[in-house]
């Protein structure tokens, strides 16, 4: 009963650090191409598969995904225990 409780508070810890929104700013369809679209923030739940967001530094990663264009550090130490911030580059995966 305690394992399951110390989970179930971790999850918990999990889910609050989510963001409730993100930034769109493009798309990309099935075919691969790509559309620009005019920033605007968006509830996550609108989030949908070739959605291209901009995440700025300190900000929190929205969702999984892949590094379009930039680079940047990202916290990841809720996930891997890594206290020191990872870098990414285009390419590179995300996890949020």
């Amino acid at each position: 009963a305690n394992a399951k409780s110390r989970t179930s508070k971790a999850v918990s810890a999990l889910a609050e650090m989510t963001p409730d929104s993100a930034t769109l700013v493009g798309t990309v369809n099935e075919l691969g191409k790509t559309s620009a679209l005019p920033e605007r923030v968006i509830p996550l739940t609108l989030l949908q598969r070739g959605d291209i967001l901009l995440v700025r530094p300190g900000e929190k990663v929205p969702t999984d995904g892949t590094v379009k264009s930039g680079s940047s550090s990202v916290d990841e130490s809720m996930l891997t225990g890594e206290s020191l911030p990872v870098s990414k580059s285009e390419g590179s995966k995300l996890i949020g």
